[in-house]
């Protein structure tokens, strides 16, 4: 439960940044947020995703980039042979996606400092 409110609390405070796309929930289906991330559109912020998470690094705060697709995983290729150009979108959110900070201790304050961070590093 402390998740899904962290969740919520992220979606309020992200929710009308521009460039950022927060994860949805489906009506038939709970996200358990285990955790939240985002991704960063680089047409609409001034910085990437690698740029981000270092300018956040720098304030403190620790995010983890996505997990890089199955089709990229050493030791999954060397058993299916992938063609990396097989899976464009699965490429696209390994290549724009970050968690952020999601533990269950986290605070609302904490959560409302670092979308205030996130907000003023990736508007124009």
């Amino acid at each position: 439960l402390r998740r899904r409110n962290h969740a919520a609390a992220y979606q309020l405070y992200l929710g009308e940044a521009a460039g950022l796309t927060l994860a949805v929930e489906k009506e038939y289906a709970q996200n358990v947020y285990w955790m939240f991330g985002l991704l960063i559109d680089p047409q609409t912020c001034k910085i990437n995703r690698d740029e981000l998470m270092v300018r956040l690094k720098e304030k403190e705060i620790e995010t983890r980039p996505f997990f890089r697709p199955n089709h990229q995983q050493p030791f999954l290729q060397s058993l299916h042979h992938y063609d990396s150009g097989d899976f464009p979108i699965s490429v696209l959110a390994s290549e724009r996606g970050v968690y952020l900070p999601s533990g269950s201790g986290l605070t609302e304050e904490s959560i409302r400092f670092v979308s205030q961070q996130i907000i003023e590093l990736t508007k124009f």
